[in-house]
């Protein structure tokens, strides 16, 4: 018997979309858990780079900074787990898990004892290559599913295991977006491998290792692209800076006084962990969410949270619905109907003939003879390239001579077999043209009879082609038609009596006309707060514009989400606010 399929999860693009959106909704409650403990890390990293790379007696302090390091990392660890349990607790829509001194220190312990085998097992796995994002999916699952509780190192290994291997293919694609891990590994090769290299290996190897480098860095680019971008972003904005203090205050710095410097190791260091902190919030988001919708394959959260989310009224009906079809339960019809084989295949064989499939002909064979402008053209062509061709032979001829040589006879004629050649081929290329310039008139002059004939304008707008939106759906969204289709909808649903309808239609055309003008942009996850948030930032010098949207706002949640009834003053009101917009704009 074949094994049931694994269900696929999430794209991996989607996850990263959602990670963006989680960590900015978490901005001001979750993010300061995450940088409350980089940021030591962050300073002691860069402390160890500066002892060892300007101090000569930096082996008698080593042993000190390497020890406040290694704490620092078991520090950051901990709460960036922290920080993930928060994220979790807003996807499964609960309050986030007491933490205490007692499950702080449980949580330090677990996260020394397996976040320290990173440091072995990733460099390891990317020598091998294949398994490298399973083993960095696993390390970054460790941080997302500590809790601090009662569950042994072991089973929160396992369990991490388990989440790691499932949707490879996600997984990958958010290595790929999110981690800045490819491009620290250059740095950590250009600045402490190389100058190994030069120091204590032959001048082969020293070759072999800049050629390593180079390779290194051309791959870090498509395969880190969104940190490549971050790394450049911030090594500008430290430049940029610099030089603002000089320009506006006349501070000088190092960096002014001696522009190299932008290059040296310690700036490069600097930036490359301002990028890891840009990225590494988001990173773990993404593996937060994904570790949520792997448990929610045997535990159904997901379905819990979107239920809990779901409206009394909704509920109700689903429930009305059910008990409904309990109580009445449909009777079963026999509505097969006997066709005749014959009818079918004249009805098949019909509707191929028709219009809408005569791609299925094959086209006909025209002979060029039987038609004289064909034939003309063909002709006036022939001879035009014939004389290119004699003209290309006497420049040959003439360049030849030029250069102090006797023309070939064998030169000659490979020359002209290639100028043979090359006329066939312009030969060809000028009848398509001329058929397909042929054509583009014919369309012209037909649009143009057609549009004299009807007396109308064509339309060449491809929305104009859309389906008519449900405005019953939840996700139908205002990008789905331009202002006048959804003014044109409400008109009719207005005219038949349907105020409530009409009112969705109506604030959906207000929301197109204001992402036309640009002041919103549209999106199905956004709410009319988030709308308004928008126009207060771009639309503040027309005040007017706010408190009109705000007002159709008020009216259109009362009607469509609360349990106001849908009136035609109602609908009267939007199209008052939705004037008042078009005159302000």
């Amino acid at each position: 018997m074949k094994a049931a399929a694994v269900p696929q999860g999430p794209p991996g693009v989607a996850i990263c979309d959602q990670a963006w959106r989680l960590v900015r909704a978490e901005f001001w409650t979750a993010l300061p858990l995450y940088f409350i403990g980089t940021l030591p890390f962050a300073l002691s990293v860069a402390w160890l780079w500066f002892v060892t790379t300007n101090d000569p007696l930096a082996l008698q302090q080593l042993p000190g900074i390497a020890l406040a390091t290694a704490l620092a990392f078991v520090w950051m660890k901990t709460w960036q787990a922290r920080y993930a349990q928060h994220l979790l607790a807003r996807l499964e829509d609960r309050a986030p898990a007491p933490y205490g001194v007692r499950a702080f220190c449980r949580s330090a312990a677990t996260q020394a004892g397996l976040q320290s085998l990173s440091w072995i097992a990733l460099p390891l796995a990317l020598l091998v290559t294949v398994p490298f994002a399973w083993v960095y999916g696993y390390f970054q699952t460790v941080t997302v599913l500590d809790d601090g509780g009662s569950a042994s190192p072991r089973a929160l290994s396992r369990d991490a295991l388990r989440h790691a291997q499932v949707w490879p293919r996600q997984n990958h694609i958010i290595f790929w977006i999110y981690s800045p891990f490819l491009l620290q590994l250059n740095a950590v090769y250009h600045y402490v491998v190389l100058p190994g290299l030069e120091a204590y290996t032959p001048t082969v190897l020293q070759f072999m290792g800049y050629l390593l480098a180079m390779v290194f860095l051309v791959v870090s680019i498509p395969l880190c692209p969104l940190g490549v971008v971050t790394y450049l972003n911030v090594s500008a904005a430290i430049a940029t800076i610099f030089f603002l203090l000089k320009t506006f205050f006349a501070i000088d710095t190092v960096f002014t006084l001696a522009p190299d410097t932008l290059q040296n190791s310690a700036t490069f260091m600097v930036s490359m962990l301002i990028t890891g902190m840009c990225l590494d919030p988001l990173l773990k988001a993404a593996y937060v969410i994904r570790c949520f919708h792997s448990r929610a394959r045997s535990t159904g959260q997901d379905l819990r949270v979107r239920l809990r989310g779901m409206r009394a009224p909704s509920i109700t009906l689903i429930g009305v619905v059910v008990l409904g079809s309990i109580a009445f339960p449909a009777g079963a019809q026999d509505n097969t109907k006997t066709i005749d084989p014959t009818a079918l295949d004249a009805a098949i064989k019909q509707t191929l003939e028709t219009h809408r499939y005569n791609w299925r002909v094959p086209p006909e064979q025209v002979d060029e003879a039987a038609m004289p402008l064909i034939g003309g053209l063909n002709a006036m062509l022939h001879d035009v390239l014939m004389s290119t061709r004699d003209g290309l032979e006497r420049f040959l001829r003439s360049l030849r001579e030029f250069l102090g040589g006797e023309p070939d006879a064998a030169d000659m004629e490979e020359a002209a077999r290639g100028v043979a050649a090359l006329t066939r081929f312009l030969r060809v290329l000028l009848v398509l043209l001329s058929v397909a310039l042929v054509l583009v008139l014919f369309v012209l002059f037909y649009r143009a009879w057609a549009r004299r004939r009807s007396g109308v304008v064509l339309e060449t707008d491809p929305a104009d082609a859309r389906p008519t939106p449900d405005l019953e759906d939840e996700t139908t969204s205002a990008d789905q038609l331009p202002e006048e289709g959804w003014l044109e909808l409400a008109r009719e649903l207005q005219a038949r009596g349907e105020h409530r309808l009409a009112i969705r239609a109506l604030f959906l055309a207000t929301l197109a006309r204001l992402a036309h003008l640009g002041f919103i942009h549209i999106a199905r996850f956004k709410t009319n707060r988030d709308y308004s948030r928008e126009l207060e930032r771009r639309a503040h010098v027309v005040p007017d514009i706010l408190r009109t949207f705000q007002d159709s706002a008020r009216v259109y949640d009362a009607v469509w989400y609360g349990t106001h009834a849908a009136r035609a003053e109602n609908v009267d009101r939007l199209i008052e606010n939705r004037e008042r917009l078009r005159g302000h704009a």
